[in-house]
């Protein structure tokens, strides 16, 4: 089972800074195809994937950011790069049962057991429902999810 999310801009938002997010399916162990296209390099971007659950507020489980064609992952790790217009993927497999992930960048494994959750738990299902995307001028979001137990 796959769901499709697209994030795209509407033109009066052209040079605005806007978070959009939408909600996914809540798989247990899953796998994000992401895509990501940045409009100008110099603002940046920044996406999370989320757990809404439990708490008042949502809880980033896994979270990547770039600016100025640099890609850091949630620890502040450099991992890549990229350029305005020109489409990259970053793979992200969520091991729900260890709360943990691994993601892959172009197809390359970047980082493997890397602990989940940039907040606080409170008592939260730990399944990712949503992801939330910072974004600057014309950039967009693809997001592709795959998993297992609702």
């Amino acid at each position: 089972m796959g769901t499709q999310l697209w994030i795209f801009p509407t033109s009066f938002q052209y040079n605005i800074n806007m978070e959009t997010s939408g909600s996914l399916p809540q798989f247990e162990n899953s796998i994000f195809d992401v895509t990501v296209v940045v409009d100008n390099p110099l603002s940046g971007f920044e996406f999370s994937i989320m757990e809404t659950g439990a708490a008042a507020t949502a809880v980033d489980l896994i979270q990547f950011s770039g600016q100025e064609g640099y890609i850091f992952d949630q620890s502040g790790n450099f991992f890549g790069g990229y350029q305005s217009g020109i489409p990259f993927d970053i793979s992200i497999h969520y091991d729900w049962v260890n709360t943990g992930f691994k993601y892959y960048f172009e197809d390359v494994l970047i980082a493997n057991n890397l602990k989940s959750f940039t907040g606080v738990l409170n008592e939260m299902s730990n399944k990712a429902n949503q992801i939330e995307f910072q974004k600057y001028g014309n950039s967009t979001l693809n997001v592709s999810v795959n998993g297992a137990g609702l």
